[in-house]
């Protein structure tokens, strides 16, 4: 399918602590928009709840202002969380064939690795306790966008029987940017999400 864009069959971004690797699976037909349509909505139920849960990071900031670094406490449940989004983003979003499950996966078509910080930023901990608000609007933003995207998608492969690769591409960068700004906002990482950036298809 020619419509402007250059698909991508492996995708790799590189940044200072979250990378996002991207494996392509095939995902074409009719049925499969109608079916997936259906079978997404339980384990987007279980994202929410599991994302309901995590707010409770929200605190992290005061932490890491007080010891200077992010505990294991709350890095490795929450990484897990972060995790596991991601992976019923790419399902619901059609970028992934293979269903999620219900709990994070270390060998996903569509996965982030974040680099646990042995020491992280005071300046940077306090900086999110006042900017938790501005992030969040922006996080929710992108989140709309994800939603529009997937809309889009699945009216493409409904009628057309097959995925746009122009809207795929959209769908892998706006995620790209999102996840490493939600990294940065609930204190996963200190590395901005626009630093070190580069794709590598």
């Amino acid at each position: 399918m020619d419509d402007g864009g250059t698909p991508y069959d492996r995708l790799v971004t590189t940044h200072p602590a979250v990378d996002i690797t991207y494996e392509r699976q095939q995902v074409s037909g009719r049925a499969v928009a109608i079916v997936r349509a259906f079978v997404v909505i339980p384990l987007l139920l279980w994202a929410v709840v599991w994302s309901i849960w995590a707010l409770w990071s929200i605190i992290i900031a005061f932490v890491i202002v007080f010891k200077g670094r992010n505990p294991n406490w709350f890095w490795e449940p929450v990484s897990r969380w972060f995790r596991y989004f991601l992976h019923v983003a790419g399902y619901a979003s059609l970028l992934v064939e293979e269903h999620p499950g219900w709990k994070s996966q270390t060998d996903y078509p569509l996965d982030v690795q974040v680099t646990h910080a042995a020491v992280q930023s005071r300046w940077l901990a306090g900086g999110r306790i006042l900017l938790n608000a501005p992030l969040g609007t922006v996080i929710a933003l992108l989140l709309l966008v994800d939603v529009a995207l997937g809309i889009l998608q699945f009216t493409a492969l409904a009628l057309m029987g097959r995925r746009s690769e122009r809207v795929m591409r959209w769908q892998l960068g706006v995620l790209t940017f999102e996840y490493r700004l939600i990294a940065f906002g609930i204190g996963l990482s200190d590395a901005m999400p626009f630093s070190g950036a580069r794709h590598l298809p």
